[in-house]
């Protein structure tokens, strides 16, 4: 038998903790106890379509791919630790009109769209637009923890990564530094 302890919002590295114990305490425990990504405030739907997801090996030519799109976007990836990013990654194909996200609801992924086909429609009266490839979605509410201010609907069938939030936060998220701004510009503007 698995035993999984999901993250806790609050606290998510309590869930690490228990493990710790339980494994020091049993040993035979180590190889059963799991600690996965904190599921408990997404939306039906979004938790669904993650479990129906593929992994995301950590050190696959897919996970290679993913960063240096990423790179290439203007993301910094070279504090990524590989390892530990991709521990709850899920890869999943979306049909066309699939909402991913609905404007309201808890933040509980960020999702990266691996080629063209999604379109963002925020409140407040801003014009709907099309969302470039490996433009990350929803990163604002799960940094902020505030709801989501824009539905995303696939208008084409096309996978997607999705990212908890939690993990995103704790293991993709390294804003850049002012000083380090000029070299990025350079890079992704070409010159």
């Amino acid at each position: 038998m698995r035993v999984e302890l999901e993250r806790p919002a609050d606290e998510p590295s309590f869930a690490d903790a228990v493990a710790g114990a339980l494994a020091g305490r049993d040993t035979s425990l180590g190889p059963r106890v799991a600690v996965v990504a904190d599921l408990e405030g997404a939306a039906p739907a979004e938790r669904a379509r993650y479990h129906r997801g593929i992994a995301v090996p950590a050190g696959s030519d897919e996970a290679t791919g993913i960063l240096r799109a990423l790179d290439a976007r203007g993301m910094k990836v070279s504090s990524i630790d590989p390892q530990r990013a991709f521990e709850d990654v899920r890869r999943v194909r979306v049909d066309g009109g699939e909402v991913l996200v609905e404007a309201g609801t808890s933040p509980a992924f960020v999702y990266l769209a691996i080629g063209p086909g999604l379109r963002a429609e925020p409140l407040g009266g801003y014009e709907h637009a099309d969302v470039p490839a490996w433009l990350p979605i929803g990163v604002t509410g799960v940094v902020r923890r505030a709801e989501r201010n824009s539905t995303v609907v696939a208008g084409a069938p096309l996978e997607v990564l999705m990212i908890p939030g939690e993990l995103f936060v704790r293991e993709w998220f390294h804003p850049y530094e002012e000083h380090e701004l000029p070299d990025l510009f350079a890079r992704i503007g070409g010159g």
